[in-house]
């Protein structure tokens, strides 16, 4: 204590730093409230997955009627799985990292191993989310009925979502094979 005292440099501007602090606090409280709403608006990546949350929620409650609990559940995992990939499928490039691995490892062309990795990982996320298109297809058309509204409503909502027309091309050709009864024998 005694220090501050004896040194009047630090008085002054330790008295200087309290009177900017007391004129000017009320352009500090707006600047951490301009942040701390700032942190809280949504971003298109949270109101996207809202969107698909309630997409999901109006479908279970569709399926509710005629699905167990299991197949439920099983609905709910391929959804959330088909709009994730829908949504990893949707951007354009795909870095694992591997480019800044091979350029460590000092490989002799890390650039064309880089699109080559790149290349094979999309392709697999590709055909993960074209399995996972026809399980939610398969899924979907085990329990609708034909010409349901609701069904039709959902699967539009979706298609628009994930920007994936096959979604909805899968869905309803299949949902013809499950309605279409066998044909009837013909006796001898």
């Amino acid at each position: 204590m005694h220090y501050v005292y004896s040194h009047s440099e630090i008085r002054l501007a330790s008295a200087v730093g309290a009177l900017v602090r007391l004129l000017f606090w009320p352009v500090f409280v707006l600047r951490m409230a301009l942040v701390a709403i700032k942190g809280l608006r949504p971003n298109a990546t949270s109101m996207r997955a809202n969107y698909a949350k309630t997409l999901r929620d109006e479908l279970e409650s569709v399926a509710a009627s005629s699905l167990s609990t299991s197949k439920i559940f099983e609905l709910r995992v391929a959804f959330d799985r088909y709009v994730a990939l829908a949504d990893a499928v949707s951007t354009t490039d795909i870095d694992s990292g591997a480019g800044e691995i091979l350029r460590i490892a000092g490989h002799e062309y890390d650039l064309l191993a880089k699109s080559c990795i790149s290349r094979r990982m999309s392709r697999k996320l590709r055909d993960h989310y074209t399995e996972s298109r026809n399980d939610l297809a398969g899924l979907m058309a085990s329990f609708a009925l034909p010409n349901d509204i609701r069904i039709e409503n959902i699967v539009d909502r979706l298609t628009s979502l994930t920007a994936d027309a096959l979604l909805q091309t899968a869905i309803f050709e299949r949902e013809r094979t499950y309605s279409v009864s066998p044909p009837a024998r013909i006796a001898a």
